[in-house]
């Protein structure tokens, strides 16, 4: 039996969504265990990662495919800025010419050119913008990409070089708090394409 699903449209509430019903789908009462599920796994992948890819997804890596739990808050907004780094040092992830903002160019199935998707004006504004959706798409672009990267070095080089300039927004103030994050971001980038070369 299939699950509906009804869109009601208020007029004085234009930015407002509301659940009214849920009918033969996931039970709400079970969204109260995927903290308990999502701690449970993450412990699993500390102790032993080869062996829990193994059991999850017989092939490949976690790299390979979305997330199991879908992520909120600061790691949304950490994961967007290591993503969007990424994408910024394989290519995918440009300054448009005219609005000067950056913007993520994608390919679909066939290889032809996606709509460009803007992401904000610079890379701290941009992980905070970003919604869960957007972060897979670019996740799923960069994995294609790190598979054909014959210069990481290059790569590292065009992601240091953002680091540094998003230093001026963030006040010049290296101890920033979200200097530290776009740092710690940036790492997890670098460990990210040094790992798909090796």
């Amino acid at each position: 039996m299939r699950g509906d699903l009804e869109f009601i449209d208020v007029e004085n509430q234009q930015n407002g969504i509301t659940i009214l019903t849920i009918k033969n789908l996931f039970p709400l009462r079970m969204v109260g265990i995927l903290p308990f599920l999502q701690q449970k796994c993450d412990q699993r992948l500390a102790t032993n990662r080869d062996r829990m890819e193994m059991e999850i997804f017989t092939s490949g890596s976690l790299q390979s495919y979305p997330g199991l739990f879908a992520q909120s808050g600061s790691e949304l907004i950490k994961q967007a800025g290591v993503q969007i780094l990424l994408g910024l040092g394989l290519g995918l992830v440009v300054k448009s010419r005219g609005k000067g903002v950056l913007v993520f160019n994608s390919k679909d199935a066939d290889g032809f050119d996606n709509p460009p998707i803007e992401l904000g004006s610079s890379v701290l504004t941009a992980m905070t913008r970003l919604d869960f959706g957007s972060v897979e798409s670019i996740t799923s672009a960069n994995q294609q990409a790190l598979k054909a990267v014959t210069d990481p070095a290059q790569a590292e080089t065009i992601i240091k070089a953002i680091v540094d300039e998003s230093k001026a927004e963030a006040g010049n103030d290296p101890t920033s708090s979200e200097y530290q994050q776009l740092v710690e971001c940036a790492k997890l980038s670098l460990k990210t394409i040094r790992e798909a070369a090796s």
